[in-house]
């Protein structure tokens, strides 16, 4: 044992100095700021990584769009009541349908066109099927490439029974072809939005 016993004494529990205890916090701070430019680097990278990855995206989603030769069109927002008119808004108000009766039935043309204007539809021409088709369902919804989307509005309106007739009429109308078992006009579709009213273009007072 060396001089005193004081050799391998233990100092670790010596109190620190004002000068001790000020370099140590100091110490600490720079660590505890150093960690935390550490992590608001990581999550500035991991935010400009997610910027870039929906940026791709959406040009991406963009280029297929025009490519396929249509445009990205904004729908309604939650809550509208209308929709305004637009490329590639389908809407009742848009639509013009040739009403035709393929039975024998006196009447059945008129009173289902009256009721797809009841629903907003443009109605054309009611008369007798011109191409005098025998139809033991409900109807037949006749329809141009032009005018793909608005046929399906019409063929769901109409309802149960009806059968899709894809042609190659140029004009974006639709014929509806009313059969043996045609009853009545269904209901729009949920979620079908009118087309909101044209702005005012009279001068204001």
């Amino acid at each position: 044992m060396s001089q005193d016993g004081q050799d391998g004494y233990d100092n670790s529990d010596e109190e620190w100095s004002d000068e001790e205890y000020a370099a140590y916090e100091a110490e600490s701070a720079s660590v505890a700021r150093a960690r935390s430019r550490r992590r608001k680097a990581a999550v500035t990278v991991a935010l400009l990584a997610l910027a870039l990855f929906f940026a791709f995206w959406w040009a991406w989603s963009y280029y297929k769009e025009s490519a396929d030769g249509t445009k990205p069109t904004a729908g309604p927002s939650a809550g509208a009541t209308c929709q305004p008119d637009g490329d590639g808004v389908v809407a009742p108000q848009k639509i013009t349908v040739n009403v035709f009766n393929s039975t024998t039935k006196a009447g059945l043309a008129a009173g289902a066109a009256k009721e797809f204007s009841a629903r907003g539809f443009l109605v054309g021409t009611v008369s007798n099927d011109p191409q005098k088709k025998q139809i033991p369902g409900a109807a037949e919804v006749r329809f141009g490439p032009s005018g793909a989307a608005y046929g399906d509005l019409v063929l769901k309106t109409v309802g149960q029974g009806a059968t899709p007739v894809p042609d190659a009429r140029p004009e974006s109308t639709v014929d509806v072809a009313l059969g043996e078992g045609f009853t009545s006009v269904g209901q729009l579709p949920v979620g079908t939005l009118p087309l909101c009213p044209a702005p005012s273009t009279s001068p204001s007072s």
